[in-house]
């Protein structure tokens, strides 16, 4: 499990890291595009990252990394809450 969790999250944080420029931080300034707290635990609860060491011990790593690539772009509008997940966090718990 840990060989698995390492990479798939080194390419999420390189994927989130990937399009923080000028322009991204003024749409961060405008609230624009961003979900609530509760809108972000239902993707965080749909996160297709988390089942694969369980039903998918046969995937290839390309199909990992895919995977991980289509995370980062569920998560996409939900990055304002990367360094306090606590807000979605409740809402999950709630569901």
């Amino acid at each position: 499990m840990k060989k698995l969790f390492i990479p798939i999250a080194l390419v999420s944080f390189l994927f989130s890291c990937k399009g923080t420029d000028e322009s991204s931080s003024s749409n961060d300034k405008n609230n624009e595009g961003k979900l609530s707290a509760c809108e972000c635990a239902e993707i965080y609860n749909n996160n297709p990252t988390m089942n694969i060491a369980k039903d998918k011990e046969d995937m290839t790593e390309e199909d990992r990394v895919a995977l991980t690539e289509k995370w980062a772009e569920m998560w996409g509008p939900c990055k304002h809450f990367d360094g306090n997940m606590t807000e979605v966090l409740k809402c999950a718990k709630k569901k």
